[in-house]
């Protein structure tokens, strides 16, 4: 049985046109948690985020939803041996 896909909140996203809303000094503290928080990720050997953002209001935002559904399905089943019957085969292969 496949569990059904659930929407998660897994990022902050904040528009560059919105945090021109903030005052200066609160810019500055934005961009100086912003480096910090890259600093860590990097420390731990990931790379910074490169990311697409899709907002709500765009007609792709659910055709998008409805492709990172099917990627986590598909890999939830080859994970499973759902998607691969000798996934799951008793026996390691001889080198």
């Amino acid at each position: 049985m496949t569990e059904q896909f659930e929407r998660q909140l897994r990022y902050y996203v904040i528009k560059r046109t919105d945090a021109l809303s903030l005052s200066k000094e609160d810019r500055f503290t934005l961009m100086d948690l912003l480096g910090k928080v890259d600093k860590v990720r990097r420390a731990r050997g990931k790379k910074t985020l490169d990311c697409v953002v899709v907002e709500h209001d765009w007609p792709e935002f659910e055709p998008v939803w409805a492709m990172v559904a099917a990627r986590m399905s598909a890999e939830q089943k080859a994970a499973t041996g759902a998607l691969n019957p000798m996934a799951k085969w008793p026996f390691k292969e001889q080198q």
